[in-house]
């Protein structure tokens, strides 16, 4: 087994951290608008959530999560416990990835041991 997982949080999208969020969560699209020099402006998805840190008893949604210039930015207007909120999503995304990282080590372990005529149950 792997126990030494990167994550590289530039790669992760918006969708991923969506996707880690519990599903009790209350949540909702709101977009924002990002201004270009000349007046224009093109919308970035922003959502509305309960917030994700245990010493937060959330009943309304009052954590924003929207893509930032490099990564996902997100932060709660209520407890603004970025700390515990970074600590949410680590921990969700080390057992993503160590999940991920387990089955390609046993796809690997498996197609060794069928190239090799190898039964590991006899």
């Amino acid at each position: 087994m792997n126990n030494n997982i990167t994550i590289d949080y530039d790669s992760l999208t918006l969708i991923d951290y969506l996707d880690e969020l519990p599903s009790s969560n209350q949540t909702k699209y709101y977009p924002k608008k990002k201004y270009n020099e000349d007046g224009s402006y093109v919308e970035i998805p922003l959502y509305l959530t309960n917030c994700v840190s245990p010493a937060h008893d959330d009943r309304h949604p009052s954590m924003v999560l929207y893509e930032g210039d490099t990564r996902i930015v997100h932060h709660c207007y209520s407890c603004g416990n970025r700390e515990a909120i970074n600590n949410y999503f680590h921990q969700r995304f080390i057992k993503r990835f160590s999940a991920a990282s387990e089955l390609d080590e046993q796809k690997a372990i498996e197609k060794i041991n069928k190239e090799a005529n190898y039964d590991p149950n006899n």
